[in-house]
């Protein structure tokens, strides 16, 4: 008897953890996940750092000539590294003065809205988003 009752919670177990893997993924599925929020990290940081309510601003041609500079009047701590990330590339357009667009590849876009909040104006289905310089 005890040890069918052993075998039988050695079968449970062993469902329970098949089930928890499917569910959640498995190392692989942890580390597309942990890619896809840098990316989604790298975007915002970049979103944040182009807003800017000084009405003489407008939008730079490229992200590389505000990298070294105090665009809007602010330190641009962790946008170069966001920028030059070569492994977690985005593209940058300029769409007007004060209109811009930054698209950047996900993985699984869909899984990382179900993880987080995803910012207002991410088009899931291209990665890209499209903003306005001043909010």
């Amino acid at each position: 008897m005890t040890r069918v009752a052993l075998a039988g919670l050695g079968v449970l177990l062993v469902a329970a953890l098949g089930y928890a893997f499917w569910l959640v993924g498995g190392p692989e599925q942890a580390r597309v996940d942990t890619r896809d929020q840098q990316r989604l990290q790298n975007l915002e940081t970049v979103i944040g750092h182009l807003r800017c309510t000084d009405p003489s601003v407008v939008l730079p041609d490229n992200l590389r000539d505000i990298a070294d500079t105090r665009y809007c009047d602010r330190s641009m701590w962790g946008f170069d590294r966001a920028v030059t990330d070569e492994e977690l590339p985005m593209v940058y357009t300029r769409l007007s003065d004060t209109e811009f667009r930054l698209c950047q590849e996900f993985e699984d876009i869909d899984r990382l809205s179900s993880l987080l909040r995803l910012p207002e104006g991410l088009d899931p289905a291209t990665g890209c988003y499209t903003g306005r310089l001043r909010p």
